[in-house]
């Protein structure tokens, strides 16, 4: 069998995922996990927050726990892999509306911007070029994000409950297509809700839970 060659673009962005993985090695402090597990009803280490919705708000809130050593966490989507978010589902624009070169997921890290991950694909001229970034470029890169800085994600996997649990504990009901569980979480943290339109439906039960 035939043995395909990378192409230059391949190595291009493995670069530059390995030049992240380095920067954030360096910046990687502290390097002591900032919590200590606690234990849910059933024994099992309960996770420290949970985020719902894997979108461009849940990865950067992922992202930005990681950094801080709260890295026994979950993020959950009921989309399919790439799918998340509005940016090849609903949106109609076709371009992002904010200028370019705005910070957005990479938290100030300079080889995780979108800038750094366009010149790898497409050259700096193309960046000197680009006036607004096309939104199934974004969502490409926000999947580069995701598994560049190995954030947890599980797809097809939808929050439909949250109730209190143990003492300062919530249990948030999860279901796929198998059948559906709880997912304990302390109530000083909480959950997460940042697909849209999910706030203002929880926000009633996540205050009765910490009630």
């Amino acid at each position: 069998m035939e043995s395909i060659e990378p192409s230059a673009e391949q190595e291009r962005i493995a670069a530059l995922t390995a030049q992240v993985r380095r920067d954030l090695a360096r910046i990687a402090h502290p390097r002591m996990p900032w919590l200590q597990a606690r234990p849910a009803p059933g024994g099992e280490p309960a996770l420290d927050v949970l985020i719902v919705g894997a979108g461009q708000s849940g990865l950067a809130i992922a992202f930005g726990l990681m950094r801080a050593q709260v890295d026994n966490i979950l993020v959950i989507d009921k989309a399919e892999y790439g799918r998340e978010g509005p940016w090849l589902t609903y949106a109609r624009m076709r371009t992002l509306r904010s200028p370019k070169d705005y910070t957005g997921p990479d938290l100030d890290v300079p080889s995780l911007t979108y800038q750094a991950w366009h010149e790898a694909r497409f050259g700096a001229d193309s960046w000197n070029a680009l006036e607004l970034i096309a939104r199934e470029l974004w969502a490409e890169y926000l999947l580069w994000i995701r598994e560049t800085t190995a954030i947890p994600v599980r797809n097809g996997l939808e929050a439909i409950d949250i109730a209190p649990a143990a003492p300062d504990l919530i249990a948030v009901t999860v279901q796929d297509s198998g059948g559906s569980w709880a997912v304990n979480v302390p109530s000083a943290t909480c959950a997460f809700f940042s697909a849209a339109g999910t706030t203002a439906a929880w926000s009633s039960r996540l205050v009765a839970c910490r009630s």
